[in-house]
C-alpha cells in the first residue's frame, strides 16, 4: 500500500470512527476507501478523506 494511504486502523483512530462504522459507511457509499488491494482486500484511505470522515462523526454525534 502506498505511503500516501492510511491503513483502516490508522484512519479510524484519526477520524474517531470505529472500524465497524467505516465498514457500514463504505457499504452505504458514504466513505469509500481510496484504494482496495484486489488480491488481499486491504483497504487504504487517503488523508484528504479525513475531513469527510470527521464531518460524518460530528453528524452522527448530533
Amino acid at each position: 500500500m502506498p505511503s500516501t494511504h492510511l491503513s483502516t486502523g490508522e484512519f479510524a483512530a484519526r477520524s474517531t470512527l470505529s472500524l465497524k462504522a467505516l465498514r457500514l459507511y463504505e457499504a452505504r457509499g458514504l466513505l469509500v476507501p481510496a484504494r482496495v488491494d484486489a488480491r488481499t482486500g486491504v483497504r487504504g484511505y487517503h488523508p484528504d478523506q479525513l475531513d469527510r470522515a470527521r464531518r460524518i462523526a460530528l453528524l452522527r454525534a448530533g
